[in-house]
């Protein structure tokens, strides 16, 4: 195929000569464009142009809340024991424990479509909002304020699982 007279895609001349660098990249940028067109097309084929197959509920934006909440927690937790003073005391930790095992409960309660799923989300709610409490009052420690907002982001969607009809 030709471009301009005497230049092929190739990058060769014709009569020898190199072709001008701008070219050659312009043909390059095309190259990936045509690649990059051809993915986009293989993905809208394959989900059949449904998007609506990506939307995913408020339960399963909850669970993957309390996925992301719990091991947050849970780094949290080791560090706090590791530190001394304050971090390490019966009441930061055992508030740490109680939003990692609510979180964990809920999800497996959920899982199994337990009868008991939407106490479970309202327990680890509370659990969630005591905890993100908890680790604010460390106004200068960036890793206890980073697991009070998830905290907090967990709460919020276990608390409209809770309240819901039914979670399942």
């Amino acid at each position: 195929m030709k471009v301009g007279r005497d230049v092929t895609l190739s990058g060769s001349a014709t009569d020898g000569e190199e072709a001008p660098t701008a070219l050659k990249q312009g043909v390059i940028m095309l190259r990936k464009l045509v690649i990059l067109m051809s993915i986009a097309a293989c993905s809208l084929i394959t989900t059949g142009f449904n998007s609506s197959a990506l939307a995913q509920t408020t339960e399963q934006i909850s669970l993957g809340n309390a996925r992301a909440c719990t091991t947050r927690c849970e780094a949290t937790l080791n560090y706090c024991t590791g530190k001394k003073g304050r971090y390490g005391e019966a009441s930061i930790t055992n508030v740490l424990k109680d939003c990692i095992t609510a979180c964990k409960t809920a999800s497996e309660f959920s899982a199994r479509g337990s009868q008991y799923a939407k106490e479970a989300f309202a327990t680890a709610s509370k659990a969630c909002i005591e905890c993100a409490k908890t680790c604010e009052s460390f106004k200068d420690d960036d890793k206890m304020l980073a697991t009070a907002n998830e905290c907090r982001k967990t709460a919020g969607n276990m608390q409209k699982v809770a309240t819901s009809g039914n979670p399942k």
